[in-house]
């Protein structure tokens, strides 16, 4: 008896009546075999028996673009779907899939990440890999234009800790845990105090200390630094970059001031950080005078740069560059 399942289905339903199994049986799930034990299992009508497997491959990691999507499974292998335009799939096909296809060319990866059309990985020996659009230079190839529709490795990355991307930009924290970035940079989000070339090799962020942590947004960045501070750089039209000003682009890591934070997240347009307290502080430029109602009541007037500390929260963007608060429920 085999039993095909969709790569993202894991849920077995068997409905027994009454059933007598005799010999050896396998389910196979994404050309893996689950082992059924005991391997000869009878069960009578209204009775139940639990069954053991054994060698079942599951997601590891999920990893969502802008029109793609990628799992990596506890094998390794990552399979994506969605969009594929660009090659962002990694399937050696530009052809758009509904069900997840295996990215090929990949080599042990141990971190997967997407941008908006390119998706990178995290080499088991501190290389990097990545593949889609290539047209700001964020595949690292060394080359401009065009997109790869299989894994390439990344030139000049060796011994990295963590991959990053952004929206059309990619970065790697270093073994001395400075950062390394590439890609577009328009908005300034590659930290190397430029905002008119986009690059296709890996450069420093200047002015940038021991990095913790890092978040790659759609247009800039934030490092978390041993210290707790934060700082960011990039596209700050609408006050992400959280120094104060909507001053854009920021060429270099500026300070956010008065914030200490243990972990990071950016969106397309704003910045979230998490407080050592477990509260979540919200930086982004919404209308002037624009009052901010959460669920639970907290009006916030906001002229300018609004700085709101509130419990945890998720963010969600309304797509007209504002954001709605919405606390996180506690646990009961």
């Amino acid at each position: 008896m085999a039993l095909f399942m969709k790569p993202f289905y894991r849920r077995l339903i068997l409905s027994v009546f009454s059933i007598a199994l005799a010999g050896s049986y396998t389910l196979g799930v994404q050309g893996n075999t689950i082992t059924l034990t005991p391997a000869s299992p009878s069960v009578l009508v209204g009775q139940s028996l639990q069954l053991a497997a054994g060698g079942a491959v599951t997601p590891s990691s999920i990893a969502v673009g802008a029109w793609h999507s990628c799992v990596m499974y506890s094998d390794q292998s990552i399979r994506c779907t969605g969009l594929n335009n660009q090659g962002e799939i990694g399937n050696n096909s530009y052809l758009s899939v509904s069900e997840p296809a295996l990215a090929q060319g990949t080599v042990n990866p141990v971190t997967l990440r997407t941008g908006n059309e390119h998706t990178c990985t995290l080499v088991g020996d501190g290389r990097m890999q990545c593949w889609g659009t290539n047209y700001t230079g964020q595949l690292g190839t060394g080359t401009m234009g065009g997109f790869a529709m299989t894994a390439q490795f990344v030139l000049n990355i060796s011994n990295a800790l963590q991959a990053y991307t952004g929206g059309f930009h990619t970065c790697a924290m270093m073994p001395d845990r400075t950062m390394q970035c590439w890609g577009r940079n328009q908005d300034g989000q590659l930290g190397n105090g430029d905002s008119t070339t986009d690059t296709s090799l890996p450069g420093p962020v200047l002015n940038l200390g021991p990095v913790s942590d890092f978040a790659g947004g759609g247009y800039h960045n934030c490092a978390l630094l041993a210290d707790k501070s934060v700082r960011c750089w990039g596209r700050n039209a609408r006050g992400q970059v959280g120094d104060g000003t909507v001053v854009t682009p920021v060429t270099q890591p500026h300070v956010v001031a008065g914030l200490t934070a243990s972990a990071l997240s950016l969106g397309g347009y704003h910045s979230c950080a998490l407080l050592p307290n477990g509260s979540a502080t919200l930086i982004v430029v919404v209308p002037r005078a624009t009052p901010v109602t959460t669920p639970d009541e907290l009006t916030v007037a906001i002229d300018g740069l609004l700085l709101v500390h509130v419990r945890p929260v998720r963010c969600i963007e309304t797509g007209a560059g504002e954001l709605v608060i919405v606390p996180i429920p506690s646990s009961p």
